[in-house]
């Protein structure tokens, strides 16, 4: 029995069952991880199967009759294989806080010795999921060669050397010519009376801007932020002031504290009458 013979164990068992059992250290678990979103939502990863091992959990016997039916034994000698074998295995994981599963991953044990594993980056344990790849929502990107082309383009139909073009489907070139033909021909004469040039309406020119009308409208727009300035303002003076009253009860608070510590005589001269000084310092 080696480690190498163990992981590949582990492995085909755990392709059909959830949980797998070593005894006298843990088990194996395999759960799936639903689909998921990662950058910023843009990517879809698709679901998989998690590999994760447990110091406590059910126990089974699928090691055991998977390495007697391999190797010709009988039950009894497989389990004390494996429980040897395992033994081993721990006080060794205790010891050095690693060992490898070829095509697996790792077991490691904290200071602490609780156990843990840590799957390599490969393991594909989720046969359901083959070919299943991660799915980008992202819009595809436009190459500068075609953004180059699209923009000279788009130049050449502003400057009318390149006309737009046009598509027109074979139903709508077929309408077109059944509409030729039917349409009838307006045979009535043409007016050829010469047009009156004077009734021909004159072209449409902007009435430019008055200078008073301009600097009224300016004026106006500039009214509201300069009412939001006078708010801001009015504010600020209201918090200044009451900062400024606050700063100043806080020093006579503190004169009359400092002054009762030092001459309280004087203090209670001006908080009682002579007759209560009396009655207070009476012995």
């Amino acid at each position: 029995m080696n480690i190498d013979l163990l992981s590949q164990m582990v492995y085909d068992l755990i392709l059909e069952h959830n949980s797998l059992s070593l005894p006298g250290v843990g088990c194996f678990v395999a759960e799936i991880v639903p689909a998921t979103f990662t950058d910023r939502g843009y990517t879809i990863n698709p679901p998989y199967r998690k590999l994760s091992f447990r110091s406590s959990g059910p126990s089974d016997t699928l090691l055991v009759d998977l390495y007697a039916a391999s190797n010709n034994v009988s039950a009894e000698v497989a389990r004390k294989v494996l429980v040897d074998f395992l033994a081993e295995m721990k006080t060794l994981l205790y010891a050095k806080k690693n060992v490898v599963f070829p095509g697996l991953g790792r077991l490691r044990a904290t200071r602490e010795n609780n156990i843990f594993f840590v799957a390599d980056e490969g393991l594909d344990i989720f046969p359901e999921g083959f070919a299943l790849e991660p799915l980008s929502l992202k819009a595809r990107k436009e190459t500068p060669e075609e953004i180059s082309r699209s923009v000279e383009k788009l130049e050449g139909i502003l400057s009318g050397e390149e006309p737009v073009a046009q598509t027109v489907t074979e139903a709508e070139e077929a309408m077109i010519e059944v509409v030729a033909d039917e349409t009838p021909v307006d045979e009535t004469p043409v007016d050829e009376t010469p047009v009156d040039e004077t009734s021909v309406p004159e072209p449409y020119e902007p009435k430019p801007i008055e200078p008073e009308i301009l600097v009224q409208e300016m004026a106006e727009e500039k009214a509201p932020v300069e009412a939001v300035s006078q708010t801001r303002k009015i504010w600020k003076g209201i918090g200044i002031s009451v900062a400024v009253a606050v700063a100043l009860a806080a020093i006579f608070i503190g004169g009359f504290v400092i002054l009762a510590h030092l001459n309280p005589t004087f203090v209670d001269s001006l908080l009682y009458t002579p007759e209560e000084l009396q009655v207070i310092n009476w012995k």
